[in-house]
């Protein structure tokens, strides 16, 4: 796939605006549009002042150019970095609702390494390496190492469920976002 057919899949699963919301243990959700929160607009644009108005009027071309720079370069969720697809294309998604730096730092956990949110030469390395505990005669390495890494997003969803970090009622489509990046066959 290509980096616009990816984004476009983002683009629809997060709808377009969203109003600033309060999470159960009170803090808030900013407004975002797209899933392009003000902050990350803000940064994008180098321009503090921008209002959710602003962010309001962005189109799908812009969102698209932010997620491609926010999603996928910066982090290094690039095909040269994660040539495998299916979890370069988790780990875009998961880095949109939970952060790039989470991302990394959960398939770091999966992968058995330190812990440190960046796509740095040791994690990508590791997901290639022959490792003993994602041996399986019927299933490639990575596609194991994939489904290990939607089983550790759905332990975070519970966890931050919680933790009052999510409300409830967002529980279930994040888990169903999350299984829907599953690979293994019944």
């Amino acid at each position: 796939m290509t980096s616009n057919e990816i984004v476009d899949g983002i683009l629809q699963r997060e709808g377009g605006w969203r109003p600033r919301t309060q999470r159960p243990d009170n803090t808030w959700d900013e407004a975002t549009n797209f899933g392009i929160t003000l902050t990350t607009y803000r940064k994008w644009e180098d321009n503090p002042s921008l209002s959710e108005s602003d962010l309001r009027g962005i189109d799908r071309a812009l969102a698209r150019t932010i997620y491609i720079w926010q999603y996928m370069d910066q982090p290094g969720f690039t095909e040269g970095n994660i040539p495998f697809e299916p979890l370069r294309i988790q780990l875009i998604d998961f880095g949109v609702t939970s952060g790039p730096a989470r991302a990394v730092r959960w398939l770091q956990r999966v992968l058995g390494l330190p812990v440190t949110g960046v796509m740095d030469p040791i994690t990508r390395d590791a997901m290639y390496e022959e490792r003993e505990n994602y041996q399986d005669e019927k299933r490639p390495q990575l596609a194991i190492i994939n489904d290990a890494l939607v089983t550790a997003r759905c332990e975070m969803i519970r966890e931050a469920l919680a933790a009052g970090h999510i409300a409830k009622s967002d529980e279930l489509g994040l888990l169903r976002r999350a299984i829907s990046f599953t690979l293994a066959k019944s």
